[in-house]
């Protein structure tokens, strides 16, 4: 081998241990570029943990804001007055506004579903809350009586043989009885409706004169504005004058005397509404119970101006839960009973006027009794009271010459004079009444004082 050849093999050995040790330099770059995107690589727990912060920030932000715009609303609405805590015993401002209708000849009035019921010679007419006409509806009757409670009024032509009944749109319904009318009423004055729907509507008592009979006693159902009788009971001994439902229209209670060995004396009938079939009946000496009124749980107040008595007769066979009590009797003293109501079916409410003061001055009370017949509160009002009226557990009262309102808590809230006096006055509402006077009739409404 020649120099030559031998120095080109050993050129061509150098450059192939070059290439051979440049190798792994050339690998070098890629495998850091390698290390470098695997470096770039996240686990994805942290991802889901971070996307979590970022919702539960953009949560806290939002409720933060909400916060924010709840409290500028409280702050502006405390500030105008909204949450201020009403004062049930706050003494409130009369309002009175004439009406605008002269009665012709002799009127009784009345109210229903705030309306002013007036009946006259024009017959019966519908006055709104302004005092303005809204109605007429013609009739005739010759000793026309208002009685009802709820939505519904009846106007009963005693000694006559209709019955009308009204609510604060007009007429409703007219019934003609066989024979001359003692007296009618709504049967549960206390939680019954009658309504010209006839859904739950009360149903009617009718008392009435019988031939051959003393008197008799016929209940009335209400079904989508027509009538029907359920029962007629006649009397051969007792002549009724009053009457009242219970709540649940399981009973009647009525009210009236009969004569026996030239005497007079008092009864009361329990009848079952079902049938009219008499389940109780109590006797009373000397006394004669017209004003009957029911609580919700089948308690009845019997009361006359000198005496008051709780009676509670189920029309069960065992008489379980029955009770019989005088709660009050006068026994000559000064004092006797005006008027009475049942108040929001759980009370019942009589009210005291001294009997020797003709001049309407003098102190009157209001008792409330609970359904055991225990006097829970007391009441004095200034005058002689004459009448009281019911609505929504508020009570009115009206002396010779003052209305006085009463709320739920039993204590006067709202009063006004009438000059030169006032003969009556009816709820509208829980905060407005009609009133009747010498000079005129009235709205009287009751209101807060800065309004």
């Amino acid at each position: 081998m020649d120099k030559e050849t031998k120095d080109k093999l050993n050129n061509t050995n150098e450059e192939t241990e070059s290439i051979t040790s440049a190798a792994p330099e050339t690998e070098r770059p890629e495998t850091a570029a390698a290390e470098a995107d695997k470096s770039r690589v996240v686990d994805k727990k942290v991802l889901e943990q971070k996307r979590k912060k970022r919702i539960l920030r953009r949560r806290i932000i939002l409720l933060a804001a909400v916060i924010i715009v709840i409290a500028a609303v409280l702050i502006v609405l405390w500030k105008t007055g909204v949450f201020k805590k009403k004062d049930p015993d706050k003494v409130l401002a009369a309002t009175v506004i004439p009406v605008e209708y002269t009665p012709r000849g002799e009127y009784i009035l009345s109210a229903v579903d705030g309306v002013v019921i007036i009946c006259d010679e024009n017959g019966v007419t519908g006055i709104d809350g302004e005092g303005k006409w809204k109605w007429n509806s013609t009739l005739s009757a010759f000793a026309p009586v208002f009685s009802g409670a709820g939505n519904m009024i009846l106007v009963t032509d005693q000694g006559g043989r209709s019955v009308w009944a009204f609510d604060g749109s007009g007429l409703l319904w007219r019934y003609i009885t066989d024979t001359d009318l003692i007296c009618a009423y709504v049967a549960d004055p206390v939680s019954g409706r009658g309504n010209s729907s006839g859904s739950g509507a009360s149903d009617i008592i009718l008392i009435c004169e019988q031939e051959d009979f003393e008197s008799s006693v016929t209940l009335l159902g209400q079904s989508k504005g027509k009538l029907s009788e359920k029962f007629t009971r006649k009397f051969g001994k007792y002549h009724m004058l009053s009457a009242a439902g219970s709540s649940d229209r399981s009973q009647v209670a009525a009210s009236g005397v009969y004569f026996e060995g030239g005497t007079l004396s008092g009864c009361t009938v329990f009848l079952k509404a079902s049938d009219g079939e008499v389940y109780s009946t109590i006797v009373s000496d000397g006394n004669v119970y017209l004003q009957l009124r029911y609580l919700s749980d089948g308690t009845l107040f019997a009361a006359n101006s000198d005496s008051l008595r709780l009676i509670r007769k189920m029309p069960s066979v065992t008489g379980s839960g029955d009770t019989e009590k005088e709660l009050w009797a006068r026994s000559g003293d000064r004092k006797l009973i005006a008027d009475t109501c049942a108040v929001d079916g759980s009370r019942f409410a009589a009210a005291f006027s001294d009997g020797n003061v003709s001049d309407g001055g003098g102190m009157s009370e209001i008792r409330y009794y609970d359904r055991s017949g225990d006097v829970t509160r007391s009441v004095e009002i200034r005058g002689s009271v004459k009448g009281l009226e019911t609505c929504s557990g508020f009570l009115c009262a009206f002396t010779d010459k003052t209305v006085y309102l009463i709320n739920r808590g039993g204590n006067i809230i709202g009063s006004q004079d009438f000059d030169p006096g006032v003969n009556s006055a009816s709820f509208m509402d829980s905060k407005t009444l009609a009133v009747d006077t010498p000079s005129g009739i009235f709205v009287l409404s009751f209101g807060d004082q800065d309004k």
